[in-house]
């Protein structure tokens, strides 16, 4: 009996013992099956909190001491954080796997603000395309499919949609790029004059949008409550999943319209004042396993930049032209881009006025 109770009193020093990581995230963007062969491999403890919006967690590293080890930073906001001394410099010595990342992807780090690859990982990237139901379109505007931006922004298709239901993420880094870009404007512009257009067009489409939310779209749009959305990559696929998973007869389906789109990077990156550095830094090395970031894209449904992860990538998913995009359409995309704090605020007060219909 006592050395039962001598064994279990071992165990459990042992793992309280465990070196913590502390991990700040978007929700169910790294599987649990991934995390948990980390702890057990490593003998550590992942703590996983979560944010909803790139801003919030861009806020909550700009306060400073954030007790975050690792943090996943978009294009959106790497080049500002970096600029606001918010991110620790990654010892790139230890990330024996890094040479499994596409060196395009690498410089797409340095044009977005990691001038040289010193402070941010690529992890997954993705685009923001329409995603829709076949049968409910089809019944609603006589389309067969939906394969331009003008099948969303403009009034006469989304009074024909309004029946069956339109939804946006609700986000500024998001949409907004796409707003102007269909306007022809600059994606990323400065001018506030620009984003009073934007304000102004979207005031004709307000009223037939049903709700702005960057999560209730998924299930919605597997279940038939919306008929057509504009979302993530990814997002989208584990929408086409759950309704093809359910057999619940609606036909999802995901396309980058033909203009082209906004292609975005998210990317591994260390806070300021990280506790546990060296440990941030062995699970950046571990995810760049080629066998590690191929269940991530299985399981998640977005894109990967590691080379040698391509051929364990599920062949839905690469297959795809609307995640592993074509080459022949690589050049319709703009990447999402960093832009000052000033016209930040401009964007968000425009993104407001829109969402608020004043």
């Amino acid at each position: 009996m006592k050395a039962l109770l001598f064994a279990a009193a071992l165990t459990a020093s042992t793992a309280s013992m465990a070196e913590e990581l502390r991990i700040f995230n978007w929700l169910e963007y790294i599987p649990d099956e991934v995390i948990q062969q980390f702890e057990e491999e490593y003998d550590a403890k992942v703590i996983y909190d979560t944010y909803d919006a790139a801003e919030k967690m861009e806020t909550q590293m700009l306060t400073g001491a954030s007790g975050y080890d690792l943090v996943f930073p978009g294009s959106s906001n790497l080049g500002r954080l970096i600029d606001s001394g918010a991110l620790e410099k990654v010892d790139t010595s230890k990330l024996t796997n890094i040479g499994n990342i596409e060196p395009e992807f690498m410089q797409i780090l340095r044009d977005i603000g990691d001038k040289d690859n010193q402070y941010a990982v690529p992890y997954l990237w993705g685009t923001n395309i329409i995603g829709y139901n076949q049968a409910q379109v089809k019944a609603a505007t006589g389309k067969d499919a939906l394969t331009s931006w003008d099948d969303i922004f403009s009034v006469e298709s989304m009074k024909a949609l309004e029946q069956c239901g339109v939804a946006m993420m609700d986000s500024p880094t998001e949409i907004m790029p796409l707003i102007l870009f269909h306007l022809g404007l600059d994606p990323y512009s400065t001018k506030a004059a620009d984003y009073k257009k934007a304000e102004e067009f979207m005031a004709e489409l307000r009223p037939y949008i049903r709700y702005f939310n960057s999560s209730q779209f998924v299930e919605d749009l597997a279940n038939g409550e919306i008929c057509a959305v504009i979302g993530w990559s990814g997002s989208l696929f584990i929408a086409q999943s759950i309704a093809k998973g359910t057999n619940n007869g609606n036909d999802i389906r995901m396309v980058m319209p033909e203009e082209g789109t906004m292609v975005w990077f998210d990317n591994m990156a260390i806070p300021k004042g990280a506790p546990h550095k060296e440990l941030a830094e062995k699970f950046i090395n571990f995810i760049l396993r080629p066998e590690v970031i191929a269940i991530a894209s299985n399981s998640i449904g977005y894109a990967n930049p590691n080379s040698k992860a391509t051929p364990l990538v599920n062949k839905e998913i690469k297959s795809n032209p609307a995640m592993y995009i074509p080459e022949e359409d690589m050049k319709k995309l703009f990447a999402q881009e960093s832009l000052s704090l000033r016209t930040e605020k401009i964007r968000t007060r425009a993104w407001t006025n829109i969402k608020t219909n004043r």
